[in-house]
């Protein structure tokens, strides 16, 4: 409820006795969310009680409007037009729900990362960004957090300033070759940390 608090004053002032509000965050009945497409074949379950995005369902529904021509959706048996249009949607059908799931997987890739983000400790239970978090944004590559655990982990510590570059050249984007670089026994070490980080 919204306005426990509220609910809860009322209940007092009526019975003219004591009401304690009791939250929790746990849902009894698991919450799924269906669509039925206007002019589809049936309903779709896109997310399930577990909150998981059903991407096989959601391709099976975009296959509907698809199929779809423009404004056929909207008619019924006698050819007029059933004013069955969601608010805010269009008669080429989709494009609301489309936007909704997009947030949705928007959502779970957003958690997925965080997830990681904390494992590695980049940033908190409450999501503030820590020192190795704010060290992986000043890195300009596309193994950021790579680079981050290696620096944090030690692996740079034992090494000269030739080797140090030797090894961070491996994060410099180049063309692929098939030229094998064969390097000195020195990095061999830090080469294998390098392997097993990643």
């Amino acid at each position: 409820m919204s306005n426990a608090t509220e609910f809860d004053e009322w209940i007092c002032h009526l019975h003219k006795q004591p009401c304690h509000v009791v939250y929790t965050d746990f849902r009894p009945t698991p919450l799924q969310h269906y669509v039925f497409p206007v002019g589809g074949a049936g309903l779709y379950l896109v997310v399930d009680e577990s909150e998981q995005f059903r991407e096989d369902n959601f391709m099976k529904l975009q296959d509907t409007f698809s199929k779809q021509k423009i404004g056929e959706g909207n008619k019924s048996a006698n050819g007029k037009a059933s004013g069955r249009i969601a608010k805010g949607g269009n008669t080429s059908g989709g494009s609301d729900i489309y936007k909704i799931v997009k947030l949705q997987k928007f959502r779970e890739e957003l958690k997925n990362r965080s997830r990681v983000l904390k494992r590695l400790g980049h940033i908190d239970a409450d999501g503030v960004v820590q020192l190795k978090g704010r060290a992986a944004c000043l890195i300009d590559t596309g193994d950021e957090l790579l680079v981050t655990e290696l620096m944090f982990n030690g692996t740079f510590n034992d090494l000269d300033h030739h080797q140090v570059a030797a090894l961070a050249s491996c994060f410099i984007p180049v063309d692929k070759s098939s030229e094998q670089i064969q390097l000195r026994t020195e990095l061999a070490k830090p080469l294998q940390q390098l392997q097993e980080s990643a």
